[in-house]
């Protein structure tokens, strides 16, 4: 967590006072997730992704940039990822 705000700390700034620069203890990232409300983030995170199914018109698309790509096991291609 700590290396990708170090990389994005200049879009960071833009909405955070980030006076002492990037926080390095795990402690205090701990206590920035610890005060995140639940429920709005959920909120939140539905609204987002009615969004996208909205603009894909429905289209299934990865919201964490993996794909499932010639699964096999035993040189038999899987249609599950399980």
């Amino acid at each position: 967590m700590e290396a990708f705000a170090k990389a994005r700390e200049g879009f960071l700034t833009t909405f955070l006072d980030l006076k002492n620069g990037i926080p390095s203890d795990d402690d205090t990232f701990n206590r920035v997730f610890s005060a995140i409300d639940n429920l709005e983030l959920e909120r939140c995170f539905i609204k987002w992704v009615s969004y996208l199914v909205d603009l894909t018109n429905g289209e299934i698309i990865p919201i964490y940039s993996k794909t499932i790509r010639g699964a096999k096991s035993n040189d038999v291609k899987s249609s599950s990822i399980w």
